[in-house]
């Protein structure tokens, strides 16, 4: 209250002696300064301003204004600024009264910034703040009562300066936003090293191994644990990068039901890499054909015992001699299979995740020979290209991959659906090796110049080497989607489906 006392009192005194003067001038003076023109304002950009928390804080004015053109040489330029407070600033506690009065004694001097003059202390005779209204006023002395009004312009200093902003009345212009807040524990799948428990070795690859284990010596559920191991130390970088990479993907790739689910990992530091898998007991699924492969050629009386009980069964027997009970078998588990290993590729694609070493090695089966993609360890997200790298040697799984994967180490999605077909390709032969007669240095030649394919497996329907063959496109675009395959698979499923309730020789035709 007494600020702003003073003020109005200084204010009176100015005005009284302006008028006063102009009084005297009148009768001495018959020509005067001038009018001043342009009267420019705006806000000086001082973030210190929004750092600083004293009350009393305030921002500064630049104005500027174009000189006069009077008859009569000027002395000083006169500058005066009152606050306007508008109705939707009177609850504004930042926008408050007050009046500052400036002389410029420099003629030259077309300009100001304020405010600058002290009255008490660090208190300004003025205080600028955001989104508040000024009233400036500049005139040329000496100067007799102008004739008309004072040029004055009506400044508001903007909410947000720079990219800052006051948010003095945030509550009352911006909505409260409502927010679903999902908590998430940081760092979830993290399991401490202590807690794993190995139980015996199942495997050992490139790079690390793959041992049976369980969670805090809990052998009733039993998991996978792979880990980073090499014999070789100035491989390790490299292995644990491998690592970190596929646990990466497994986290992206998320939960499905044709894929190995990841349980958790350890990769705090001082500690081996490991990826706590589910346990598949079924093994590979190369292993699995090559186990049926053995089946198929030595078992001669169990083949007997089955045909004779085949009679009563929901398996429909070829009529060709040459194609006996285990091809008939494994026709409806191709399909299955072939359907498992689409959709969870069909998944992986939806992500935009490339898996880049698909093959019949790296699926794993569940003790009801239900199929799960495993091993994400060449995983990427979206379209892949390796760069060369002098003096690096990349190990890849030239026989499952396509020809643009091959040449421009490009992968995408299409490329894994070239790799899809060559899985059926093992299926359908029971695990042999993909293009056995042909030299590794040789196969592109084989498959772009030659334009040759692998060929149809005996077991193999025409229906489903179409499939196959449509995957070996030799333009990528031209390949279907995993999507397709899903589709395209299902009706072949429905129709086998089909074929086997209308010749189940065990129910016959009959009127009621």
């Amino acid at each position: 209250m007494f600020i702003q006392c003073k003020y109005i009192l200084i204010y009176d005194i100015i005005m009284v002696l302006l008028l006063y003067s102009d009084a005297i001038n009148a009768k001495n003076i018959t020509k005067f300064a001038g009018v001043v023109e342009n009267i420019t304002v705006y806000v000086s950009e001082d973030e210190s301003y929004f750092k600083s928390n004293t009350a009393l804080k305030s921002l500064k004015l630049n104005i500027s204004w174009t000189p006069s053109n009077g008859e009569k040489e000027l002395s000083s330029y006169s500058v005066m600024i009152t606050s306007m407070l508008k109705k939707t600033d009177i609850n504004r506690t930042e926008c408050t009264e007050g009046f500052a009065f400036y002389n410029v004694q420099n003629k030259s001097q077309f300009s100001i910034l304020v405010p600058q003059n002290k009255l008490l202390g660090d208190i300004s005779d003025i205080q600028i703040h955001p989104n508040c209204t000024y009233k400036i006023q500049v005139y040329a002395n000496p100067r007799v009562k102008p004739i008309r009004k004072l040029p004055e312009v009506i400044y508001r200093v903007p909410e947000c300066i720079r990219h800052k902003c006051s948010c003095a009345d945030a509550k009352s212009t911006l909505p409260i936003p409502k927010v679903e807040v999902i908590r998430q524990r940081e760092n979830e799948f993290e399991v401490p090293y202590k807690y794993i428990n190995f139980i015996y070795e199942l495997g050992k690859g490139q790079f690390g191994k793959v041992y049976l284990g369980s969670l805090n010596n809990n052998k009733n559920i039993l998991i996978a644990i792979k880990m980073s191991q090499c014999s070789d130390a100035c491989n390790e970088p490299e292995a644990r990068h491998q690592l970190l990479e596929e646990i990466k993907i497994m986290k992206a790739a998320g939960s499905h039901i044709h894929l190995v689910s990841l349980i958790g990992c350890c990769t705090l530091p001082n500690n081996p890499i490991c990826i706590l898998l589910e346990y598949m007991e079924g093994g590979d699924l190369l292993a699995y054909l090559h186990y049926r492969r053995k089946i198929k050629s030595g078992d001669k009386l169990l083949y007997s015992v089955e045909k004779t009980i085949s009679k009563c069964a929901n398996i429909v027997e070829n009529k060709n001699d040459n194609e006996n009970l285990y091809d008939t078998i494994e026709n409806q588990q191709f399909i299955k299979f072939a359907f498992d290993i689409a959709r969870g590729m069909e998944h992986l694609e939806a992500k935009g995740i490339i898996h880049r070493d698909l093959a019949a090695r790296n699926i794993l089966l569940t003790s009801d020979l239900t199929l799960k993609i495993s091993d994400f360890g060449l995983s990427r997200n979206g379209i892949y290209v390796i760069n060369n790298m002098a003096g690096k040697v990349r190990q890849l799984p030239i026989r499952w991959m396509s020809p643009e994967a091959i040449c421009n180490h490009a992968f995408s999605s299409k490329s894994d659906v070239w790799s899809f077909g060559v899985v059926l390709w093992e299926i359908g032969t029971l695990g042999s090796f993909p293009y056995a007669n042909i030299q590794d240095n040789k196969l592109l030649h084989y498959l772009i110049q030659d334009k040759c394919r692998l060929t149809c497996p005996n077991t193999v329907s025409h229906n489903i080497y179409k499939i196959m063959c449509s995957c070996w496109n030799m333009v990528p675009q031209d390949r279907p989607s995993f999507a397709q395959l899903v589709l395209n698979l299902q009706i072949l499923k429905k129709s086998l489906h089909s074929m086997h309730d209308a010749s189940n020789p065990c129910y016959a035709m009959l009127l009621y």
